[in-house]
Order: C-alpha cells, then structure tokens, then sequence
C-alpha cells in the first residue's frame, strides 16, 4: 500500500470518527440542556410542594392554637360555673333568710 493511500484511508477513518464525534457532542449538548430543564422543573415542583406543607402546617397549628384556646376556654367556665352556683346559692339562701327574718 502506498503511502498515498494510506493518508486517504487515515483521512477517511479520522472523517468518520469526527462526524461520530460531532454526533456524540449534539446528544450530550441535548442531555444537558433536558438535565437543566427537569433540574430547574424538580426545583419548581419542590419548592410548590414546600409551600403546600408550610400551608398545611400553619393549618394545623392555627388550629391547635383554637383547640387549645376552647379547651383553657371549657376549663375556666368548668370552673366558673359551680362558683357562679354557688353564689347564685349564697344569694338566694340570704335573700331567704331576710325574708324569714322579716316574718318573725
């Protein structure tokens, strides 16, 4: 083989291997561009479902803080209540007690 040929032949093969390398470099340049597409995809995804579980927590929260709210609310008139009797009682067995008073 002449050396002429060989240089057409090398000539050929590094053609092939740059047009496959070119090819390679359009698919990695695609892969990335799709990698920084559902990159910047997944941090909108998560940043909405960050949003949602800082909605639902302050749901719960707000709502414990009112359950804890009636429940000290239940507790003061649980206790208000017999006393708030007790005086009504107080009251009426006076109130009794003058009117005895007055009949004798």
């Amino acid at each position: 083989m002449s050396p002429e040929e060989v240089a057409k032949l090398l000539a050929a093969a590094e053609s092939r291997h740059e047009a496959k390398l070119s090819v390679v470099k359009q698919k990695l340049a695609s892969m990335e561009a799709e990698r920084v597409e559902v990159k910047a995809e997944w941090r909108r995804t998560v940043g909405a479902k960050v949003q949602e579980a800082q909605k639902w927590k302050s749901m719960v929260e707000s709502t414990s803080k009112r359950r804890q709210d009636d429940d000290n609310h239940t507790q003061v008139l649980q206790v208000e209540r017999p006393r708030s009797a007790t005086r009504a009682y107080d009251h009426e067995a006076s109130q009794l007690r003058r009117q005895i008073e007055r009949m004798r």
